[in-house]
């Protein structure tokens, strides 16, 4: 495992790695995560495409989620990452824990708060245009598909959250559709006044959550391009990724309306 990358990954994410999943290293990942735990908790894991972790207290309702990624770890820690503390905290998770799992051959694992509420199927879509509108904004920058109900948790203030970014910074090189096909699913269209205010609305959030920020973002851009393809955490080429991150900013206007435009990407 490269050394070099680890330590540059610690130093962009909320970072903490543990040998085993125990009930102290639970504990400490919840303070971590400014997360009250019960008193007693209990914790379960199952494997289907990736070993995943709920912890929940004797009354089954969730608390933390866990799971161990693998090839698109990095997409994905970075799309959570910079939608939570740049772009706009109100459409993810409210927190994040990563780093390394296990001693003989680590692997990254991201831990979350658990997201109370239902995924949007269960209610009438077409009551959530505007949020979606505002959802498709921030996957349209971060070039997030894997667009379906299950991603998308109406909370009890009748906030929206995503809470998948596997797919972050996909086919980054072409015109983003991830949300079209989405919508077509859906039947309804794109251009519809409602869904266009809460796209309109999340552009200027976003752009006025960036202010005084930009240098900070571009700092771990840079950080990110400074990795090294290791085919075990950085399965991907860092300088080509930067380059249509970059790219893919410009063509849809982001990197001007952000006043990105200024900075040195290389």
């Amino acid at each position: 495992m490269n050394v070099q990358n680890i330590e540059i990954l610690k130093k962009i994410f909320n970072w903490y790695s543990f040998l085993e999943l125990t009930e102290r290293e639970i504990q400490i990942c919840a303070e971590k995560l400014n997360t009250q735990l019960p008193e007693n908790f209990l914790f379960n894991c199952t494997r289907k495409f990736h070993k995943k972790c709920e912890i929940f207290g004797l009354d089954r309702k969730p608390v933390l989620f866990l799971k161990y990624v693998r090839d698109k770890y990095v997409f994905e820690i970075l799309g959570l990452h910079i939608a939570k503390n740049f772009f706009d905290p109100e459409l993810c998770f409210k927190n994040y824990l990563t780093g390394l799992y296990g001693e003989k051959k680590p692997i990254p694992y991201i831990m979350t708060t658990y997201e109370e509420g239902k995924d949007i199927g269960k209610y009438d879509i077409l009551k959530f245009k505007f949020l979606l509108g505002r959802q498709c904004y921030l996957h349209e920058v971060l070039s997030l598909y894997d667009v379906h109900d299950r991603h998308f948790i109406v909370r009890s203030e009748n906030s929206l959250c995503r809470i998948d970014f596997g797919l972050c910074f996909e086919s980054i090189q072409n015109k983003y559709w991830g949300f079209l096909d989405y919508l077509k699913h859906k039947k309804f269209d794109y251009d519809e006044v409602e869904f266009q205010n809460g796209y309109n609305y999340e552009k200027d959030l976003i752009i006025n959550n960036l202010k005084g920020k930009q240098n900070d973002l571009n700092s771990i851009i840079r950080k990110i391009k400074t990795l090294q393809r290791d085919n075990e955490i950085v399965v991907f080429y860092p300088d080509r990724f930067v380059t249509r991150l970059i790219d893919h900013w410009s063509r849809i206007g982001f990197l001007e309306d952000a006043q990105l435009t200024q900075f040195d990407w290389d």
